[in-house]
């Protein structure tokens, strides 16, 4: 399982990601404030995702779950039946939101790129 550790200085992290069609998937990632040594605490947040073909074609919802918040850690998942509906060989665009229940909500988008997707050959 992939793990990535992110600064939060009002800037969003650009990282390209892999994914394996037609296998489970998941990454692990903790947000960090400003001075990096500190975690963004995400109680009280909540997480979002989603990849698309094109920045207009339907998206593909990542489950974002909150696993650790005073340390803020997240988790990014997709199942196998997902990623094995996913075109491949293909890129796809990606990014991740956190945000809270405030009307209007505070969004901060974290982490942002590319998937390349890569052909399943055993099915």
């Amino acid at each position: 399982m992939p793990f990535a550790t992110l600064e939060r200085n009002h800037t969003t992290v650009y990282q390209d990601l892999v994914i394996q069609q037609g296998t489970t998937w998941s990454i692990t990632v903790t947000l960090k404030n400003d001075a990096a040594t500190a975690p963004f605490d995400l109680t009280n947040y909540l997480i979002r995702s989603s990849l698309r073909k094109t920045l207009t074609s339907d998206p593909t919802t990542i489950l974002g779950t909150v696993t650790d918040a005073s340390e803020g850690v997240f988790t990014l998942a997709l199942t196998s039946v997902e990623t094995a509906a996913l075109e491949a060989p293909a890129r796809y665009f990606y990014d991740v939101e956190v945000y809270d229940a405030g009307s209007p909500p505070v969004v901060y988008r974290v982490l942002e790129g590319r998937i390349e997707i890569s052909a399943e050959v055993t099915r």
